[in-house]
């Protein structure tokens, strides 16, 4: 190749730009937000007695629609926008949201699951770490947010594994927690948009 005909590298007089452009994404945190609120507010309702343990199946059917699908979206978003705190927060809470639907889906009424409970202190762990980090990173909205969800999974798996309603009872109480603070960092984040 002639010198004439050499292209200059990105960065050097006549190159490219040293950093391709990239298209902005946009905040997913709202989006995941919501999601989470939508199926705390289910949970809650049943783990207080206001939705029937009878419409469990029901329940489950709502926490697949209102949570995973929704939060993996979110996740993958975060990843794109290189936000890997709240994309990591998110995709393990929709996980354990998909887990809790499927079993309430396929267990009868009135039943407990140390299987969900064990796999939920994990989830719950993940989000406690996920709101640690995000605290750290200067986002202390989503730390907040991450913070009661991780309680409310970590409170749904000592529920499951010590078949407790007054554990239930507790968890459905930091739901609505979460499903209030949830809300309040959507509209905080849909704000400075």
């Amino acid at each position: 190749m002639a010198q004439q005909d050499r292209v200059p590298p990105p960065g050097e007089p006549g190159g490219g730009p040293a950093h391709p452009a990239h298209r902005p994404v946009v905040d997913p945190k709202p989006l995941g937000f919501l999601a989470l609120a939508a199926a705390s507010l289910i949970a809650a309702g049943h783990d207080l007695g206001w939705i029937a343990d009878a419409e469990r199946v029901q329940i489950g059917i709502m926490l697949l629609v209102a949570a995973p699908v929704v939060q993996l979206l979110a996740s993958t978003m975060g990843f794109v926008a290189r936000e890997p705190v709240p994309a990591t927060g998110m995709a393990l809470l929709g996980a354990g949201w998909a887990a809790r639907g499927l079993t309430w889906i396929t267990m009868p009424a009135g039943s407990y699951s140390a299987a969900l409970g064990t796999l939920l202190i994990i989830v719950g762990a993940a989000a406690l770490l996920s709101a640690a980090e995000a605290l750290v990173r200067g986002s202390a909205v989503a730390a907040v947010v991450l913070a009661l969800a991780a309680l409310n999974f970590l409170l749904t798996a000592a529920s499951e594994l010590a078949a407790s309603a007054t554990v239930a009872d507790l968890a459905g109480a930091v739901g609505l927690a979460v499903t209030a603070a949830a809300l309040a960092a959507a509209a905080t984040v849909l704000q400075r948009q």
